[in-house]
This record gives C-alpha cells, sequence and structure tokens, in this order.
C-alpha cells in the first residue's frame, strides 16, 4: 500500500508553477509611460509666539535640496544633478535582480534601472515627479516593455516589475518624510 501510494506521488504531475502576480504599476496613460507625480501640500507653522508663519517656496526648495543630498550621498549614484529656478532634477539608477524562485536568494544583477525625479518648489505646495525609466544597456530600452502580456520573459519581468514598485513605494515615502518642515523652538 504504501509503495503504491509513493509511485502515485512520484508519477502524478506536477502543480502549475504559480505565476507571479504583479503589483500595480503607477502608469500614465496620457503619456504611456510609468511615471509619478503628485502635488503635496505644505502646512504652515507656528513660531513660538503663535503666529501664523508663511511657506515659502525658498524654504520648500532647500527642504528638496537637503532631501537629494541626503537620498543621494555618493557620487556614483548621481549621474546628473540639474538646478533650475525652484526646482531640482536628478538622474539617478538603482539596480534589480534575479530572485531564484526555489531558494529566495538575489542571485545576480540582472538590469540598472535609471530614471529622472524632479522636485519643484512652490509657495505652501511642491511637486515630485519620477519618470523616464529605462535600462543601463549598450542600446537603452524604456521599461514599460515589462507590462506587454504577450512577452516571452514575462515571468522574469514581473520580478523586475514588482522590485521596481517596492523602490517607487519607498522613495516616495522618503521623499513625503523628509520633506516635511521641522518646527523650530
Amino acid at each position: 500500500m504504501q509503495i503504491i501510494l509513493c509511485l502515485l506521488l512520484f508519477f502524478s504531475p506536477a502543480e502549475k508553477k504559480k505565476e507571479i502576480e504583479i503589483l500595480p504599476v503607477p502608469f500614465d496613460t496620457v503619456s504611456q509611460s510609468i511615471s509619478i507625480s503628485k502635488t503635496i501640500a505644505v502646512q504652515p507653522l507656528y513660531n513660538t509666539d503663535s503666529t501664523l508663519d508663511t511657506v515659502y517656496a525658498k524654504d520648500i526648495y532647500l527642504r528638496a535640496m537637503n532631501w537629494f543630498h541626503l537620498n543621494y550621498p555618493s557620487p556614483k549614484k548621481v549621474i546628473q544633478y540639474t538646478i533650475e529656478p525652484d526646482s531640482i532634477i536628478g538622474k539617478y539608477k538603482f539596480r534589480v535582480y534575479y530572485i531564484n524562485p526555489k531558494t529566495g536568494a538575489r542571485n545576480v544583477i540582472k538590469h540598472w534601472i535609471m530614471y529622472d525625479i524632479k522636485i519643484e518648489a512652490h509657495k505652501a505646495a511642491y511637486t515630485y515627479t519620477i519618470n523616464n525609466f529605462r535600462t543601463d544597456e549598450a542600446t537603452p530600452q524604456h521599461i514599460e516593455r515589462w507590462l506587454d502580456e504577450n512577452n516571452q520573459a514575462k515571468k522574469e519581468y514581473a520580478m523586475f516589475t514588482n522590485q521596481l514598485v517596492e523602490y517607487l513605494n519607498t522613495l516616495e515615502q522618503s521623499i513625503v518624510e523628509k520633506m516635511k518642515l521641522v518646527v523650530s523652538k
């Protein structure tokens, strides 16, 4: 009886491999590209004498400059750094890995993903835009191709897309947290 059970288990058809579920990607339907652009209002602060302090664009600009210096302290990560009136533009890159589905280990750096980020300062608000995602290869390719359901490497691309979404979530949280104005006492 045990031998029959073992043979049935051994020769039973293997389970179908699970499809990797792709996390929601911030996709702009107008530009047909992966893009995030959000405007965040900055609440005015109260001074120590309980008077309302006006939030000026220069204060927000200085916070944005501070965020760039804190988030990208290494010159290796900074590809381009442009300062425009009331805005800062950077071009950066990060890695995506092939993750072994059996062990969960990150085996090989598969791609460097380059992107642009811009923070614009306004009076009592700022806008951050993260876009222009592409691979850092001899011929850079935009990564929107990863979203094509008919692509042969769909499983691998799903893995990379999820890493991109997780990176973007962390990056957005960092921007919002570090751009909060600090009350000086």
